[in-house]
């Protein structure tokens, strides 16, 4: 057995983050170097520049990383209007993403072209409501914000309210707005319930805004719900999903 006891601290944690980097994405530098380049050189992940979200810290550092596996041309593409990665990816405007894990449940069931390549945690977000919304089943005639009708936190949220026996098509009034919009919704009054994701929830309990009555981290089923997914519309040429 040999002794790397010479070896640097910074180069080695530079060695693992560039391993844990590249096996987080589905990446075998053994087997890049072996294949030689991929077919295209071009690559396309989604990034919302002006609401990161830490959940997807590791696509966001990941240009680095690709292009040590031959993807030379790595793009970064906004959400659409819907806050959506399964339909960017879908209609093509992106190869790769992180999404809420129930983002999937319909393209998969659609069977439309998503490949499932990892997960990342479970659960990291919490529902912030006012006074007027004490728990869960008081959701009732409620307004809450979304991003819109086909995003992650909607399909998410939709899921809560049929589980404790409300329709998400009539028993509660999605509001529509950007999630930067979402807390000042709140405090105005506009809306009853948001949900919030790291770093935002952190912002939210520091100023107060509102109680959490759900948390996916911790309250069950939920927890599992809000699994997240590395998933590419379909696996660019030179990647290949883990078998």
């Amino acid at each position: 057995m040999q002794n790397h006891s010479w070896l640097p601290r910074r180069a080695m944690l530079r060695g693992i983050t560039v391993a844990g980097g590249a096996g987080l994405l589905g990446f075998n530098p053994t087997t890049a170097l072996a294949d030689g380049p991929p077919e295209t050189d071009t690559i396309r992940l989604i990034r919302d520049p002006k609401f990161s979200v830490l959940c997807y810290a590791a696509q966001y550092i990941a240009e680095g990383f690709l292009k040590m596996e031959w993807f030379t041309d790595v793009r970064y593409v906004p959400k659409g209007v819907e806050g959506s990665e399964a339909q960017e990816l879908i209609h093509d405007q992106a190869d790769i993403s992180a999404a809420l894990g129930v983002d999937w449940v319909i393209p998969i069931a659609n069977d439309d072209p998503v490949v499932v390549l990892a997960g990342l945690h479970s659960g990291c977000v919490e529902l912030f409501a006012n006074d007027s919304v004490p728990t869960v089943s008081d959701l009732k005639g409620k307004r809450i914000a979304v991003h819109g009708l086909e995003s992650p936190e909607r399909y998410l949220l939709a899921s809560v309210v049929a589980y404790i026996g409300l329709d998400p098509n009539t028993d509660v009034e999605w509001v529509f707005g950007h999630p930067l919009d979402w807390a000042g919704m709140l405090v105005d009054g506009k809306v009853d319930a948001i949900a919030g994701f790291p770093p935002m929830n952190y912002a939210l309990h520091e100023q107060k805004v509102g109680k959490v009555i759900l948390n996916t981290t911790t309250d069950d089923p939920w927890r599992h719900a809000a699994t997240m997914r590395s998933v590419t519309r379909s696996p660019p040429s030179g990647l290949c999903a883990p078998s």
